[in-house]
């Protein structure tokens, strides 16, 4: 560790908002709030925390030192992740906990200065993102997801091949959609592909956003598939989900949007 202006760990730094929650003594998960188990979508064990410094280094130097075989338990490279993200160790910084086996990580991989958070379901084999920076993270600790419910999803006024229209949101070709808001759906992110489809990351961001409803697109050719652990999850959570062409998808999507806390991926080419 750096001091109070600089906290580096295993070789990362951390970043400035959470420096900042610790020195205020904020770093901490909020005590039976809806917004935990909201934003991780399943319920927080009695020992959830968030690691201070000196824990975050412990942790996380035990996961590295961890045989290959052991790092794959965890979601590591190498994992059969089934649509899930793998972890390098090497790149993430463990930050918390929702209870045993149920770690918390700072994802450098992508950006070593604005790093992403991940959790790591329980009986899953890999890692969701549930924020894409800490300042999203500590955000999303203090929301309320009744909110997010109260409010409205926003409609598709065009589609067409390769172009749609989004209230709010403007054009785009993928869009993911939610109550409150939405943007476009960069299949990069977690690796999608035509087949095996949507995986179960991909709609993870919906479940944060409070939707009763999911319609999940299948393109214009109907090539876009959905993986069935992708299905299994939105039912474990109790979320009612149609899987339609695309025009069909927008039509059912905008019908509902008007009285229902609907999402959507929505893909507008084959």
């Amino acid at each position: 560790m750096n001091g109070q202006d600089a906290i580096t760990i295993e070789g990362h730094r951390l970043p400035e908002e959470i420096v900042a929650a610790i020195g205020r003594g904020e770093w901490k998960l909020p005590a039976d709030s809806p917004a935990v188990a909201a934003l991780f979508t399943e319920q927080p064990t009695p020992a959830a925390r968030l690691y201070e410094p000196g824990l975050m280094a412990a942790e996380t130097a035990a996961w590295r030192a961890a045989p290959p075989e052991q790092q794959k338990l965890y979601g590591g490279p190498g994992a059969p992740a089934d649509g899930y993200l793998t972890v390098d160790p090497q790149s993430a910084v463990l930050i918390g906990d929702l209870g045993y086996d149920l770690p918390i990580a700072l994802d450098y991989s992508i950006s070593a200065g604005r790093p992403r958070v991940l959790y790591l379901p329980s009986r899953a084999p890999g890692w969701i993102e549930v924020a894409a920076d800490a300042a999203d993270f500590l955000r999303r600790l203090r929301a309320s997801p009744a909110h997010d419910r109260d409010l409205v999803s926003p409609r598709i006024t065009a589609i067409s091949w390769g172009n749609m229209t989004v209230d709010t949101l403007g054009t785009g070709k993928d869009f993911k959609l939610y109550p409150g808001g939405g943007r476009e759906w960069d299949w990069s992110e977690t690796g999608t592909r035509h087949d095996p489809g949507i995986q179960p990351a991909d709609v993870e961001e919906l479940l944060q956003h409070g939707c009763a409803v999911v319609v999940l697109s299948r393109g214009m050719e109907l090539r876009l598939q959905t993986m069935p652990q992708t299905l299994s999850l939105l039912e474990r959570r109790g979320v009612e989900v149609h899987v339609l062409e695309t025009t069909a998808a927008v039509e059912l999507y905008n019908r509902l949007a008007e009285s229902t806390p609907v999402g959507g991926l929505f893909h507008s080419t084959c």
